[in-house]
Parts: structure tokens; C-alpha cells; sequence
């Protein structure tokens, strides 16, 4: 799981949708989420693209999400939340 998250942390398009650029595609990338998350399927049941506060920015199947993460223990973990 850890090389599945560091691959997926250099994908330049998924940067951009968290910085907000405009040149960011969340179609594209949750195309990109939902190959990953089939090729994994037997560990990953979902991926979500989340910002540097835990909020939702797209998944493997919706480019629109109300989901924030901040609260829950493996995001502490491993942000300054924690």
C-alpha cells in the first residue's frame, strides 16, 4: 500500500487538482484514481484525492465529493493534525 500511495503522490496531474490549478483535469484523474483502485482491488476499495485539510477533492468514481477526512486517525497520522 505505501508504493501505491508514493506512486501515486507523483502524479503531476493529481498536484494540480490539489493546488487548484486550473490546468488540473479531475476527470482525467479520477479516470487515473479508478485504474489504480481496479488494479488494487483486492486491498483498495476506494481512493480518495484529499487536500492538505482532509477535504475530498475526487475519488475513483466522482469528481464531486462532501467528504472531510481531518477527524479520522490515519489522516492525523500523518499530517501536522496528528
Amino acid at each position: 500500500m505505501q508504493k501505491l500511495v508514493q506512486v501515486a503522490s507523483t502524479n503531476k496531474g493529481l498536484e494540480k487538482v490539489i493546488q487548484g490549478d486550473e490546468a488540473g483535469n479531475p476527470t482525467e484523474m479520477m479516470e487515473y484514481l479508478s485504474r489504480v483502485q481496479r488494479n488494487n482491488e483486492g486491498s483498495v476499495e476506494m481512493l480518495i484525492l484529499v487536500d492538505q485539510q482532509g477535504k475530498a477533492l475526487l475519488s475513483d468514481s466522482k469528481t464531486e465529493l462532501n467528504i472531510n477526512v481531518h477527524e479520522r486517525e490515519y489522516f492525523k497520522r500523518n499530517t501536522e493534525y496528528g
